[in-house]
């Protein structure tokens, strides 16, 4: 009889247990054994035995297969462990998926007759199929007992219960030992193992016929996510090597991508040596798996590109890079027509409009590689802030920004660049959308800013190596004023002011340019000589990828004849000094030297103050109370944010005039002119 304690799960007084108080793992034990003889495996070492338990890391289909429709007169208690590390909570569920998605696998092999006596088995107690939950169990133990006249014995070494491991010619060893020493040590682990991290797998469930035997099953049914389960703590292994190259790995390792995007941040890591899951972590992580599997069939176009091949596809669908130079001409006429438009109807800094649509143009053209340089940046340990994911183009309304997002995707890849994304922004929809997008643009329309500074920021400065290697860049158009943007968004992403815009009160303006645009019908032949040419350049110019853009765009432009001033080649350390310029002036207008006050301003007053290298800023609030101006906006090095409240806010001198590029000025004070008398 085994020596462990009464208790479920309490070690054996003798012998350590797999799993002590610190929920780590003992050093690896040793049992002294002699050898006494050998002989060939057979299937009926288990058959004689009336109750039979298997510890194994891998089984294969056909002995699962044998454990459902064999042994049925013995008790049989089956539990699947895995090969590799189990360190989080995406790898527990794509573990306990895989491994029921191969006893279904199974069941698939009965004849319905043979399938019935199975859920009757399972229901009299006599079959049980478990997965290890958590604690990773590379241990192969086959526990036998109840045999011929109360015979025991244990079958351990390398060989796994699959066929190629016990039938086949593998060159596996198994050590049989009949003693109670032995029986008690394996027993021992096994108990360890089944009773502190090991699930039940839902064997009627999966006997169910409403289960499309086309379709895989999905992570959200796997039972770590069961909702009767109750409140438990899921010992998670330590890193360890583990590098076989099984085909089972590769499936699990397949749902573990498809799990891990839809888990929060916090959950992806690992999380020390415990994860606590409720019933309602079940329930939401459910409802999260089960949309991130349908987000698995495309319903949206996606753009795929191999850079080695010069082979591209749109949803599947075999995409050619070739162009025709006629058409190519052709486009490039109607690329500058659409951007003539911007002069002929729209008021403002015109100039500056269409130089910096023309750098959002080189981004959203270049964008399809841009996952392809962050990956590179990233494995390298390089810097991958240059590498922007999402392009953003804001102002005010009337400036042309939706138009210019759909007609550059027209030119791009035609009517299969998808309309503007209907759902509104969540963190959970974004990493959706870069799980399954592939290298195809992502465009959210008119996003409300309370909606951008709740889910946006997070996204942009994750900087984290995504596990697809084709992930898309997110396009957003939105009204938002000069400086809104937080100085960590700010740097990590390609911002464009729209400094121009169609007067509202313009109606015949508007209509005109309604109906020019409608002429414009680009053929995607421009896009794709551009893609060939910046491939050909792509390793040797990487660093800069604008400069790289820039430079075929309008390279491309003038060899067809058209040299419109705004198509210039741009740095990336141009377009970088530069983004900061609508903030500058905002805050050189603040700093005006006519609304330096003589002390600190009074709340109910505006204007500026310096002394003892600080300055001082109070600015006015709108009819809501909020202040026209957001300290916040200003990069943190000038900032003293422990003085800063609300409407005033306090800057370092130096920090502050390096950033204007000039000394802060006083007003001339103007002295009343005397006249002298006549003595």
């Amino acid at each position: 009889m085994s020596k462990r304690t009464g208790m479920a799960g309490a070690p054996s007084e003798t012998m350590p247990g797999l799993f002590g108080s610190n929920a780590a793992w003992v050093q690896t034990q040793i049992l002294d054994a002699q050898g006494l003889a050998s002989r060939d495996f057979s299937l009926e070492e288990f058959a004689k035995y009336r109750k039979i338990r298997i510890l194994t890391y891998s089984a294969s289909v056909a002995m699962l297969a044998t454990v459902l429709e064999q042994f049925e007169d013995a008790c049989v208690e089956c539990v699947l462990g895995y090969s590799r590390t189990v360190n989080n909570l995406a790898a527990v569920i794509a573990l306990q998926t895989a491994a029921m998605e191969d006893v279904r696998k199974a069941l698939r092999t009965l004849s319905a007759s043979r399938r019935q006596e199975v859920l009757n088995r399972v229901s009299d107690g006599k079959l049980q199929v478990r997965v290890v939950e958590g604690h990773v169990s590379h241990a192969k133990i086959f526990l036998l007992s109840e045999g011929p006249e109360g015979a025991r014995c244990v079958l351990t070494g390398s060989a796994n219960f699959s066929t190629s491991a016990l039938l086949g010619s593998q060159h596996e060893v198994l050590i049989r030992f009949s003693d109670d020493l032995a029986w008690d040590h394996f027993e021992s682990q096994y108990l360890d193992v089944r009773e502190h991290a090991t699930a039940e797998v839902p064997i009627a469930s999966l006997t169910e016929e409403r289960l499309d035997p086309s379709e895989d099953l999905s992570p959200s049914d796997a039972p770590v996510l069961a909702p009767d389960r109750s409140l438990n703590l899921i010992q998670l292994a330590q890193p360890a090597e583990a590098k076989e190259a099984i085909e089972r790995a590769r499936g699990v390792e397949k749902l573990h991508d498809i799990v891990l995007p839809a888990l929060p941040k916090d959950r992806r890591r690992n999380e020390g040596a415990a994860l606590r899951i409720d019933k309602s972590i079940r329930r939401k992580l459910s409802g999260v798996i089960r949309r991130q599997v349908r987000q698995q069939t495309p319903t949206h176009p996606t753009f795929t590109l191999d850079l080695d091949q010069r082979k591209a596809s749109i949803s599947g669908t075999d995409w050619q890079l070739e162009s025709d130079e006629e058409q190519v001409r052709q486009d490039a006429s109607a690329l500058v027509s659409f951007w003539n438009t911007y002069g002929d109807a729209f008021r403002g800094d015109v100039d500056k409009l269409q130089k910096d649509y023309f750098v959002f143009l080189c981004w959203m053209f270049f964008s399809p590689l841009m996952c392809t340089l962050r990956r590179r940046a990233a494995l390298e340990g390089r810097d991958v802030i240059r590498y922007p994911r999402v392009g953003t183009v804001y102002g005010k309304s009337n400036a042309g920004k939706t138009q210019l997002v759909e007609t550059a995707g027209k030119f791009m890849l035609g009517d299969d660049f998808p309309k503007a994304i209907s759902t509104r922004m969540t963190g959970l929809l974004l990493r959706e959308i870069d799980a399954s997008y592939r290298r195809m643009p992502a465009f959210f329309d008119d996003v409300a800013w309370s909606r951008f500074r709740e889910y946006a920021p997070e996204f942009i400065k994750d900087e984290t190596l995504s596990p697809h290697e084709e992930t898309p860049c997110m396009i957003l158009s939105m009204n938002a004023r000069i400086g809104a943007f937080p100085d960590e968004v700010s740097k990590r992403s390609l911002l464009i002011y729209s400094s121009a815009s169609l007067p509202s009160e313009d109606e015949i303006g508007r209509i005109t340019m309604s109906n020019r645009l409608s002429e414009i019908t680009p053929t995607t032949h421009l896009y794709r000589y551009y893609l060939h040419r910046v491939l050909d350049h792509l390793d040797e110019d990487e660093s800069d990828w604008l400069r790289l853009s820039s430079e075929i765009l309008s390279g491309i432009l003038s060899d067809c004849g058209q040299h419109p001033a705004w198509a210039k080649p741009v740095l990336w350390e141009d377009y970088a000094s530069t983004r900061y310029d609508a903030l500058r002036e905002q805050l050189r207008s603040l700093l005006d030297p006519a609304r330096r006050q003589p002390k600190r301003p009074h709340p109910d007053s505006e204007g500026w103050f310096s002394e003892g290298g600080k300055v001082w800023v109070r600015v006015g609030t709108n009819s809501f109370g909020r202040p026209d101006f957001e300290w916040r906006d200003l990069p943190t090095y000038m900032l003293h944010e422990h003085e800063s409240r609300a409407a005033e806010f306090v800057l370092d001198v130096e920090a502050v005039e390096n950033f204007l590029g000039e000394k802060l000025k006083t007003p001339r004070w103007r002295f009343p002119l005397r006249l002298r008398t006549a003595s």
